[in-house]
């Protein structure tokens, strides 16, 4: 295999980073299943051998099933592992050959017991941003939180923390912000801006809050990337009052040290995303897919002013190999105590309510009830 000059792999680095992809494809294995005993066999690796409730998604995001917590090896290679399936949302197992681990656990909030309307908050007929309401029968009057989902990711990601905060009490919407899933008008729309442009969003899924809930205060939940994009939206309203707190899990709170830890884990050479920041911030960003130059440096809770900032969470695996959780450590130390962040032994990216779901949303609802009152 020819070795592409590092300027090279850092353009399409860059590209990746910035172009979202149509489809997101497997990223394993699957051997067989067995409609008998509803499970799969599947390749053995760090998502599929985590003995928790996971997703196991497939066929481009057609194919959707809950896998319970059990785990077989009886009878198997060392590379393969055989998964339970609890509950086949949508698609068919039949002709699986690979497939991918999400920790969603639910195609809608009903499928955690939530009770939910299907809403649009866009302003004009020409966009498109769905989003799920949630008004829980002991709603805090005014008060709402914004989920946000991560890159790449959906709404359904969210469906744990709008689960968390119900129980709290506080009234949720969980929207599709531009370029990802349901809020892509075409399949060229596919520019994402790391938060920068997403954050419009959240402000417009705020006033719409406003306009037809008469919200007043907001809690901004971030998943991944969605903790960017919040903050950038906080940076925007921070004069307002608005946003009196904020929850993230697997926050990424300094893009640079992020995209370093990816491009170490994807080619060995860390400096291979300086080359990509340096692509998109340059002038040759328009290779990349962007409209204008990007400078993620600016982006994110790490270059606010944290005096400014209310009262955060953080929920963050220590095994998280995608989103490394020191930045965070770093940022929660030099918060003179207005941030908090709770650690997970196990969980991986955005999956620490999977590994320990009862400690996770006791987490949320102890930090919600503080500062609530």
């Amino acid at each position: 295999m020819v070795k592409l000059p590092r300027h090279l792999t850092g353009l399409l680095a860059a590209r990746n980073t910035v172009r979202l992809p149509k489809f997101r494809t497997g990223e394993f294995k699957v051997f067989s299943y067995d409609p008998g005993t509803n499970t799969v066999v599947v390749e053995a690796t760090a998502d599929t051998v985590l003995a928790a409730p996971l997703s196991l998604r497939a066929d481009r995001g057609r194919f959707h099933a809950a896998l319970t917590p059990l785990i077989e090896r009886r009878g198997l290679p060392d590379d393969q592992v055989r998964r339970k399936i609890g509950r086949i949302f949508k698609g068919e197992a039949d002709d699986l050959t690979e497939g991918w681990i999400s920790g969603w656990c639910a195609e809608e909030p009903s499928d955690f017991g939530i009770d939910f309307e299907e809403v649009e908050v866009s302003p004009v007929s020409t966009m498109t941003r769905p989003a799920w309401l949630v008004e829980p029968p002991n709603a805090r009057p005014g008060v709402w939180a914004i989920h946000i989902h991560g890159r790449t990711a959906a709404r359904q990601e969210t469906i744990r923390s709008m689960q968390a905060c119900t129980a709290a009490g506080v009234s949720s919407l969980s929207i599709s912000y531009r370029a990802e899933a349901d809020a892509r008008v075409r399949s060229s729309d596919r520019s994402s801006t790391l938060g920068l442009t997403e954050a419009d969003d959240v402000l417009l899924a705020m006033n719409w809050l406003s306009l037809n809930k008469r919200a007043t205060s907001f809690i901004l939940v971030g998943w991944s990337l969605g903790a960017v994009i919040a903050a950038e939206a906080l940076r925007r309203s921070v004069p307002d009052g608005r946003v009196i707190g904020m929850i993230f899990d697997s926050a990424v709170v300094d893009i640079q040290a992020t995209l370093r830890e990816q491009a170490l884990a994807a080619v060995g050479d860390s400096r291979i995303a300086d080359s990509a920041i340096a692509w998109m911030s340059g002038g040759g960003y328009r290779l990349t897919g962007l409209d204008k130059p990007l400078d993620v440096t600016q982006l994110g809770l790490a270059s606010l002013d944290l005096a400014s900032l209310p009262p955060s969470l953080f929920l963050h695996a220590e095994d998280d190999n995608y989103v490394p959780v020191e930045p965070v450590r770093a940022l929660v130390a030099r918060s003179s105590g207005r941030f908090t962040l709770r650690e997970f032994a196990a969980g991986g990216h955005v999956k620490s309510w999977n590994c320990q779901p009862k400690e996770w949303t006791g987490a949320i609802r102890d930090f919600l009830d503080e500062l609530l009152g």
